[in-house]
């Protein structure tokens, strides 16, 4: 059994100092200051916000899309082409959208992972193939897979060409 008068009542406060983000605790019995965290930068965590909210977005504009493209014989169109597209976008937001911008890292990333991570994703790619599998749909299932795959790196390689096309114009003026 813990005695009670032996547990120290803390309570913490956060301290911005410059770049950095530092956690501080007080003992309430001796007014002791603690530094507990001096790690975390307030950068950090301003990008975790960033692709918290561009998140949001993302997964709503998928879900809107699987709602809007239905899928003949149950092939997984929606997903493909949310892949696809995702690909293209993903060098467009990392290749030429900060750069014309002159976006911060943080919107970068927060466009980046947060924006088009939550657009794509490999995990329903997986369940979309795994299913086709199961129902027996195997030339459906290698379709789906060159699709995506080659469609993907395809369409990464088309997003950077395009973002070098147009920062190229904008060197020229």
């Amino acid at each position: 059994m813990i005695d009670d008068s032996a547990v120290y009542h803390q309570s913490a406060f956060l301290l911005q100092n410059f770049s950095k983000l530092t956690v501080f605790t007080i003992d309430a019995n001796t007014s002791k200051l603690n530094v507990i965290n001096t790690y975390e930068s307030v950068i950090t965590i301003k990008r975790y916000i960033a692709v918290f909210l561009f998140g949001i977005i993302g997964g709503g504009a998928r879900y809107l899309m699987e709602l809007l493209i239905v899928a003949p014989n149950g092939f997984p169109f929606s997903t493909l082409l949310i892949n696809i597209i995702g690909c293209f976008f993903f060098s467009i937001m990392v290749d030429y959208i900060p750069k014309r911008f002159a976006l911060s890292s943080t919107v970068a990333t927060g466009l980046s992972a947060g924006l088009i991570g939550s657009f794509t994703t490999f995990s329903t790619f997986n369940l979309d193939a795994i299913k086709l599998v199961v129902h027996h749909q195997l030339a459906f299932f290698a379709i789906y897979l060159f699709c995506t795959i080659f469609g993907s790196l395809l369409m990464n390689l088309t997003g950077r060409k395009v973002s070098r096309r147009l920062l190229q114009k904008l060197e020229v003026f």
